[in-house]
């Protein structure tokens, strides 16, 4: 059975604004305009990763991290042109963001748990609810005819970005695993997934990112980490996605790519042993100028694109 999302996000919005929770008949309520009855809304709420409790009559979230301010949010984004589209849970935000109107300014799509959410070559992203900073940035885009859009420099110059609009202390611990991961060490800190919607000449940059800031999740074959276990005061997700959206609003200026800076000191392959699905493996050499990655093997130099799998670095 699918989520109802409209039905889970009343609900949600509901028992974010009354700690005391929702009473069961109030529950039912509004169970019933969407179709449904009071259990079957409860275990959708719980389906899209919510915890719901039981106490004296109401329905009450399981204790958890702060939601987002939306109102302040809200404002502050709208001080710089940017609406903001708040919705507590959706499959995913990427595909919300490119359903936009091609004459919408920029927008931030935002949530506090995505039960889709994807990443590379059709990859999951696992979130606890209001745990991560999960959002879309969707940018107004005319393409330039004299230099076509090279998407996985699009990914490589978000990551730089993003990077950058971390605090001082996670900052430095941080490089970027070619072609779109920020990671502490060989532990995955947030991922970036970029894609275009154009029409003629008329386009919508999406800017996709997942971020661990409070919990790191478990994913199998994979390390992970928050921001937390990096730095002993860490900002509020609120505080983040502001600085997050400013850095990241600058890719609808000029040509993305251009003065790319890179270097081995953010690469978090270079000088690595690197071993890919298709057997090819080297160590790694840094960027190639179409974005791929150089790998220095034995037989030469291979450069992999953006559909090539890493098995494995060390």
């Amino acid at each position: 059975m699918s989520i109802p999302i409209p039905a889970v996000n009343e609900v949600l919005s509901c028992l974010f604004s009354s700690p005391r929770g929702i009473p069961h008949t109030e529950l039912r309520a509004l169970a019933g305009r969407h179709g449904l009855d009071g259990e079957q809304l409860a275990d959708a709420v719980c389906r899209s990763g919510y915890l719901l409790q039981q106490e004296g009559g109401y329905w009450q979230l399981e204790p958890s991290h702060r939601p987002h301010d939306v109102s302040a949010l809200a404002q502050s984004l709208a001080e710089q042109d940017i609406e903001l589209c708040y919705r507590p849970v959706t499959g995913s935000t990427n595909t919300d963001a490119l359903q936009d109107d091609f004459d919408l300014p920029a927008r931030v799509h935002l949530v506090e748990c995505q039960f889709s959410g994807r990443g590379q070559k059709g990859r999951r992203w696992h979130a606890r609810p209001s745990a991560s900073l999960l959002f879309s940035l969707s940018l107004p885009w005319n393409p330039d005819p004299d230099h076509a859009l090279v998407p996985a420099i699009i990914t490589l110059q978000a990551g730089l970005l993003l990077r950058s609009a971390l605090p001082e202390p996670v900052q430095q611990r941080i490089r970027i695993k070619w072609p779109n991961d920020l990671v502490a060490g060989r532990a995955k800190l947030a991922g970036i997934l970029a894609e275009l919607r154009q029409q003629g000449h008329r386009g919508r940059l999406v800017i996709g990112v997942g971020m661990n800031v409070h919990v790191a999740p478990k994913v199998p074959a994979r390390e992970t980490i928050a921001m937390e276990a990096l730095m002993e005061a860490v900002p509020d997700r609120d505080a983040l996605l502001l600085s997050c959206v400013s850095a990241l609003q600058t890719l609808a200026v000029g040509r993305v790519g251009m003065g790319l800076s890179w270097s081995p000191e953010i690469d978090a392959l270079w000088g690595r042993h690197v071993t890919c699905s298709d057997g090819r493996e080297g160590v790694g050499a840094g960027l190639a100028p179409d974005g791929g990655y150089r790998l220095r093997a034995q037989d030469g130099e291979h450069v992999l694109c953006a559909a090539d799998n890493i098995l494995g670095w060390r």
